[in-house]
């Protein structure tokens, strides 16, 4: 090989890496910004709070007399309301504002469902039992009650909850929030997601 013909070679090779470059370079650079956590964009699209990563409910924490509590999660989307203590008036106002939320999805009513997870402080059993009620009441054995305050974020006021149909816990509203911010983000996981 003459000297000519390698610088040729080495030449279209350079050539050949700029245009990988060029095509790939600014792609790898917004990957690593984003997923490098260099810059994440302020602007967001969801109104409640976001559980990131979403949390897997922990079937061994959450345990009834039928087993773990998180079998009644799976399959369709719910709503989840934590009653601990007495069903006071935000409790009834939580149910109220699932009901309506749910009422509002028209065609998509049947993919979401109302649960409460109750521990054995609570005591209205006749409200949460009623046959006429779609809530789906877990009653929590007494000794695993604390565990599931554990697995759901603290917060300073009540909350609603949002679980995906593979029971992770995804999003969270505070009861007597915006209403309409729930129903614009339930809309919209309802139209990208196909379980549940």
């Amino acid at each position: 090989m003459t000297t000519a013909s390698t610088k040729t070679i080495l030449q279209r090779r350079l050539q050949l890496l700029l245009i990988a470059l060029v095509f790939f370079g600014p792609l790898g650079f917004a990957f690593y910004m984003y997923y490098g956590a260099v810059y994440l964009p302020h602007g967001r699209v969801n109104h409640g709070t976001l559980i990131s990563p979403a949390r897997p409910l922990d079937g061994t924490a959450l345990l009834n007399e039928k087993g773990p509590a998180t079998l009644v999660l799976l399959h369709k989307w719910s709503l989840l309301y934590v009653v601990d203590g007495a069903c006071n008036t935000l409790c009834h106002q939580a149910f109220s504002e699932m009901q309506s939320q749910r009422l509002a999805l028209g065609k998509d009513i049947d993919r979401v469902q109302r649960v409460a997870l109750i521990t054995q402080d609570c005591c209205a059993r006749d409200f949460l039992e009623a046959s006429e009620s779609d809530v789906q009441a877990v009653w929590l054995l007494p000794s695993k009650s604390v565990l599931s305050r554990a697995t759901f974020p603290n917060s300073p006021q009540p909350q609603i909850y949002v679980i995906d149909p593979l029971g992770n816990l995804m999003m969270s509203y505070p009861v007597g929030g915006e209403r309409k911010g729930l129903q614009t983000d339930l809309r919209r996981l309802l139209r990208l997601s196909h379980i549940g």
